[in-house]
Order: structure tokens, then sequence, then C-alpha cells
């Protein structure tokens, strides 16, 4: 098994296990999405794939180090996306 293979494994279980209500499975389960967040991850067969929207990183581990996949996994799946609306906004919008 290939470190890719074997990293995407260990996420999907992740996944799987805390998502799995969300999951969406694609290309006999080489690509993953949590519902409509955003975030997915694919494999292909030299390279890891983890991604947010159009943004994504390919790593491949014969030139990339596993621990920036990791670091970039978790980072992603963890972060607070950042508002646009800012406060006098939510002013304005509120019900009156």
């Amino acid at each position: 098994m290939n470190p890719n293979q074997y990293l995407f494994e260990k996420f999907s279980n992740l996944l799987n296990e805390e998502f799995s209500q969300t999951i969406n499975e694609y290309d006999e389960g080489r690509h993953l999405t949590i519902g409509d967040t955003g975030f997915w991850i694919s494999l292909d067969d030299k390279e890891l794939i983890i991604g947010f929207g159009l943004n994504h990183t390919h790593y491949n581990f014969d030139y990339d180090s596993m621990k920036d996949a990791i670091d970039t996994f978790f980072l992603l799946l963890t972060k607070k996306r950042k508002s646009l609306i800012t406060q006098k906004d939510q002013e304005y919008l509120k019900p009156k």
C-alpha cells in the first residue's frame, strides 16, 4: 500500500466515524466530501489531494512530507471560517 493510499484510508475512516451522515463518496470511494461544507479529499495513483472549495493541494509522497498533508487536513477540518458580514451589516439586517 502506497503512503497516499494509507493516509487516505486513515482520513476516510476518521471522516466516516465523525461525519457518517454527511459524507458523500464519488469515484468508487476515491473522492470524499463532507456535505456541502466545501471540504474534500481525493486519491489517485500517485497523489493525495486535500481541498476546500476550488483551492486544493496535491501531495506526492515521493517529494512531499506526510506531516504536511496531515497538518493541512486537520487545519482545513478544524479552522473556523471568517464571516464576511460586519457588525454594521448585522445591525442593518436585523428584522424590525
